[in-house]
Order: C-alpha cells, then sequence, then structure tokens
C-alpha cells in the first residue's frame, strides 16, 4: 500500500469546455453538453487551463480504479459532445433484412442502453436460433470516427 498522492491529467481538445463542480462534471462542446452526477467525493477533479485533473489523496488500488473509470467516462464525455454516439441495428423480419441507427446522442451510455433495450425486447426464446433468425442485432457502435 503505497501513500503517495494519485493524479491523472486528462487534455481538454480543442472546442470543448469542462466545469467541474463539487455536485457534478459538465462537458460542452459543438455537438451538445453533456452531465454526470459525481459520485465519489474521495476524488478531486478540478480543470487547470487545458487539462483535467484527477487526484486523490492516496495512491491505492481502489483509488487507481475508480480514477480511471472517472478518466475513462470523462474521455467518452468529450467524445460525445464532438461527434454523436450512435449504434446501428440489423433488424431481420422473415428474409428481408434491414438495417436501422438508433437515435445519435452525446451521451455514450444513453445511445448504448437504448440499443441494447431493443435487442433485448425483441429477442425469440424457445425457438432454434439456427432456424429462427428474427430478431434485431447490433451490428455496429461509437461515433463516426471510430467506424
Amino acid at each position: 500500500m503505497s501513500t503517495d498522492q494519485l493524479v491523472m491529467e486528462i487534455p481538454i481538445p480543442e472546442g470543448v469546455q469542462v466545469e467541474a463542480t463539487p455536485e457534478k462534471i459538465v462537458v460542452k462542446g459543438a455537438q451538445g453538453q453533456v452531465e454526470r452526477r459525481r459520485i465519489n467525493p474521495g476524488m478531486k477533479i478540478e480543470v487547470k487551463g487545458k487539462v483535467v485533473v484527477i487526484a486523490a489523496a492516496r495512491n491505492s488500488r481502489r483509488e487507481r480504479k475508480v480514477a480511471g473509470t472517472l478518466q475513462a467516462h470523462i474521455k467518452n464525455m468529450m467524445a460525445g459532445v464532438r461527434e454523436k454516439y450512435r449504434y446501428t441495428l440489423r433488424i431481420c423480419s422473415g428474409h428481408f433484412p434491414m438495417n436501422v441507427t438508433s437515435s445519435r446522442t452525446d451521451d455514450k451510455e444513453v445511445a448504448g442502453q437504448t440499443a441494447a433495450s431493443i435487442e433485448q425486447l425483441c429477442r425469440i426464446t424457445n425457438r432454434d436460433r439456427r432456424i429462427f433468425q428474427d430478431g434485431i442485432w447490433i451490428v455496429n457502435k461509437g461515433t463516426r470516427r471510430q467506424e
């Protein structure tokens, strides 16, 4: 167990603004705005110039895990306000496949949950999947730059 202080830095890209308050983190960009409620009061999040700094009093395994998770969430928020997230679903009804794009949003969690809920609602049970291939599947996900 280490007693050093943990500090992680995330560069802020051009065209993105980040505000950190004790209650929430707000990221604004050309494509919209994303807010996230802060759930871990032990982590200090500050904006210093063009860098977001995540700091913790200790450098233990637990703090590193939580800081890494926060870093990933903030990076996803920054990517979402620059380029909206979209999920492409394939619908197969009978023998007529179609591609559908779910709603484009700047919040990755909302886009993913929407696509997963649609996929789960249309799941066919108690049938042989090799014969009954009807349903909805996620075939592509991410931003336009990642496709």
